[in-house]
């Protein structure tokens, strides 16, 4: 049995995309895990997961298999560079994303990620992660659903992601080493993302979590689909 509460929302309404991918993750023998996400993942409902699919009745939401990773890494980007870009993000307060878990300016309980681009690295994005700092604290036991939400949002900014909003669609991770969560912990990570192309309504994206020295904690590719605007919650 999954549910996703309501702290861990992204577009109005729903769950988060890297979040429940990462519940999923953490509960599959599949290595990589890719999750693949068939529909909006409402909040604060109990769905049926045998570790491959989630299903609420009989309606698949999201199906789990074992992911390969095409593209190359992101590189590192040092902290100050990571600042440097969070001072030029574009992520601001909105319909969309002001209330989103992982990037939403209004969420004082979320993570405050707030990717902007880097200075002489085309189609690449970056910010600071301080989990430490977040209140309420995240929960220790679903470290995995927290990593895959740090590398779910910066990929989407590597677009315009104001004038053309996007869903996640399918999402692959391997966390190498998992981040510190506690609240007595000040330790600052970088998550970088960059935007491999695109073909049609998909937009394809890389992500990578690294330590404030340039140690690769995980890593991600993301298949993202454009939307005309963001389905929303009838809650």
């Amino acid at each position: 049995m999954i549910n996703v509460s309501a702290r861990f929302s992204g577009p109005i309404g729903f769950a988060n995309g890297g979040w429940i991918g990462g519940l999923l993750a953490a509960n599959t023998t599949h290595e990589p895990p890719m999750v693949t996400l068939r529909k909006p993942i409402p909040l604060e409902t109990d769905f049926d997961y045998d570790g491959e699919t989630l299903t609420l009745e009989d309606t698949v939401l999201a199906e789990v298999a074992t992911g390969e990773f095409t593209y190359p890494v992101p590189a590192a980007v040092d902290v100050r560079a990571a600042m440097a870009a969070e001072a030029a993000s574009p992520v601001q307060a909105n319909d969309n994303y002001g209330q989103c878990l992982v990037c939403g300016v209004e969420r004082p309980d979320g993570f405050g990620l707030k990717p902007g681009p880097v200075q002489g690295r085309p189609d690449t994005v970056a910010c600071t992660w301080r989990p430490g700092r977040t209140s309420p604290p995240l929960p220790p036991q679903q470290v995995v659903a927290s990593v895959w939400g740090a590398l779910d949002c910066p990929g989407a900014w590597t677009t315009d992601l104001i004038n053309q909003p996007m869903l996640l669609g399918r999402m692959t991770v391997r966390v190498l080493t998992s981040p510190d969560l506690s609240a007595d912990a000040d330790a600052t990570y970088v998550v970088v993302g960059h935007r491999e192309g695109a073909s049609g309504r998909k937009v394809y994206t890389t992500t990578a979590l690294y330590t404030d020295t340039g140690e690769l904690l995980a890593h991600a590719e993301a298949t993202w689909i454009t939307v005309t605007a963001h389905p929303r919650s009838r809650e």
